[in-house]
């Protein structure tokens, strides 16, 4: 009796220990999507949709220890693992793709996320001019001439972005369209670049110097983005006025913050 009793002292923690380790093993992890304003939501069929420059959080719950998180297109969504709590993830550009979260027992769940373009609508509130030339008559003159012709005044960019980086753009002014169906656009923090369908290239680069009277800044309903790209016109504009030295278009932009 002492024998078997010694026996089992032994054999117990053993067996309950792989009892223990064995219902781990089983414990399956769940995803909640986290909201800001409902906060923690089921996900629904496995499946999320976002836009590109988009993205969310995921909450984690269950497993064993450590999680890790793979995306199963990186060039499409990357994602990474925050604090073993939630996976943060972004969309870089549309298509889809699978992020699967594993935890130490290789126990595995999976979401699919699928990416839509997005769609950015950029207003031009006002339109400047910087021109530098030998004398005051030519300025004024150059001026006045940009002023006749203008086009950008009050035009509208709408920017689909099938990538983080540019997409397909068409370019308003009132009812009348600036650009062609097919033109492309490249965006970086340094300006966007308008690429027409036959390859022409307009680039609007940021503008840090030159800044709109604040009188009119406050008359105006600007978005929560905005500030001002420049166009350089002076090789136009030289081959007619030689002696001009610069020629710049300024740009006053605004738009919803994504």
């Amino acid at each position: 009796m002492n024998l078997y009793k010694y026996i089992l002292s032994i054999l117990f923690p053993v067996v309950l220990s792989v009892l223990t380790f064995s219902c781990k093993e089983e414990a399956g992890i769940e995803l909640f999507q986290n909201l800001d304003i409902v906060g923690e939501v089921p996900i629904q069929e496995g499946s999320l949709r976002c836009t590109v420059l988009h993205g969310g959080t995921i909450n984690v719950y269950g497993g064993v220890g450590k999680y890790d998180v793979f995306s199963s297109d990186e060039e499409t969504v990357q994602v990474e693992m925050v604090e073993n709590r939630y996976m943060r993830f972004y969309a870089l550009k549309s298509g889809q793709a699978t992020l699967t979260v594993m935890d130490d027992a290789h126990n595995a769940s999976e979401i699919r996320i699928s990416v839509e373009p997005y769609l950015r609508n950029i207003w031009l509130y006002e339109v400047g001019y910087q021109v530098t030339a030998d004398n005051e008559e030519l300025r004024t003159c150059i001026e006045e001439e940009l002023a006749v012709s203008e086009t950008w005044r009050d035009a509208r960019l709408q920017l689909l972005f099938d990538t983080s980086e540019g997409g397909s753009c068409q370019i308003y002014s009132g009812n009348s369209a600036l650009t062609d169906e097919g033109t492309r656009f490249t965006w970086t923090p340094e300006g966007v670049t308008v690429i027409s369908p036959e390859g022409n290239e307009l680039y609007l680069s940021r503008s840090e110097d030159f800044l709109l009277p604040e009188n009119i800044r406050k008359s105006r309903a600007l978005g929560p983005v905005h500030g001002a790209w420049e166009m350089d016109l002076t090789e136009e504009f030289r081959t007619k006025y030689p002696s001009v030295k610069s020629v710049r278009k300024i740009l006053f932009y605004t738009y919803s913050a994504d």
